[in-house]
């Protein structure tokens, strides 16, 4: 894990291009609503108390006096997720093919390999649906069938689902280090090759993606827990609480990049790949019984 802060720090100067990526994406979603909103209330008595919190009662009465604000609420909605999926895997790429490489980042090696990486990205994302899925129904199922026993028979019964679900959130990382760094051609045998990694080694590998993704909440919880400087009232009040919650989502960009870092360390290490040498980066990995496994 300190090698992945190490990783980090060298490629500091991804930190704030990926996060004013996220950020202009949701400026884009949400500017449409907003505008709209300026207009509908800007003569009118409920724009003061949209000012300092979200009235549904007005918003409800704007939705429907004007049908437009609906079909704008519907397209955020719809675009949010979808826009913020394409742009994480987007984004995926080039900080893996920069934290990737001893050279310092550029642009242009950046731009490569988030374009060109991007298709195959998706693809792996689209197969761990599969197993993504099969872990929540198992979670779901134990969940389900459960209920009205004690609450550590219900623990008990949802451990195999939640352990698959760690399983292939490790494992899709992985896959995405193969994609990225190797030359396995299909996106099935990537996420397969992903899900041997962590058997190889799962006390290595689980420890590493488990020990980041806790450490990961830790912003995630102070950001829940910062107070809404709208309900203070005041210019600096909004003001105040919009840089904290910037700094504090700066910080998980930073932690996720770690994260991804660290899981290259370990790549490297238990493969003993080099990533400046001659030839396909991965040419020995995409043959597991041919790993020379320390």
């Amino acid at each position: 894990m300190a090698h992945g802060f190490r990783e980090v720090w060298r490629c500091r100067r991804l930190l704030f291009p990926v996060y004013l990526a996220n950020l202009l994406t949701a400026i884009f979603a949400v500017l449409p609503v907003y505008l709209t909103l300026h207009r509908l209330t800007a003569h009118r008595p409920a724009a003061e108390e949209l000012v300092y919190r979200w009235d549904l009662e007005v918003l409800a009465e704007l939705v429907m006096d004007h049908p437009e604000l609906m079909s704008q609420v519907q397209g955020v909605l719809v675009f949010v997720p979808l826009g913020y999926l394409l742009l994480s895997q987007l984004l995926l790429g080039g900080v893996l093919g920069a934290l990737w490489s001893y050279e310092k980042p550029s642009l242009r090696q950046f731009g490569s390999d988030a374009l060109g990486h991007l298709p195959a990205l998706l693809k792996v994302l689209a197969w761990s649906a599969l197993p993504y899925g099969l872990a929540l129904g198992l979670t779901g199922l134990a969940f389900v069938t459960m209920e009205g026993r004690p609450w550590w028979a219900i623990a008990l019964s949802m451990l195999p689902g939640l352990g698959l679900l760690l399983w292939t959130d490790t494992a899709v990382d992985f896959a995405r280090v193969e994609t990225v760094t190797g030359d396995t051609p299909s996106s099935i045998k990537r996420l397969v090759y992903g899900f041997w990694a962590v058997l190889k080694r799962p006390v290595a590998t689980l420890i590493v993606h488990l020990g980041f993704g806790l450490i990961t909440l830790v912003p995630l919880v102070v950001l829940l827990a910062l107070p809404d400087g709208l309900d203070a009232g005041g210019t600096w009040a909004v003001a105040l609480t919009f840089g904290l919650r910037q700094v504090v989502v700066i910080l998980r960009v930073g932690l996720r990049l770690a994260s991804l870092a660290g899981h290259i360390v370990l790549f490297r290490s238990l493969f003993c790949l080099d990533p400046d040498a001659d030839g396909p980066r991965l040419e020995s990995a995409t043959v597991p019984d041919k790993l020379p496994i320390r």
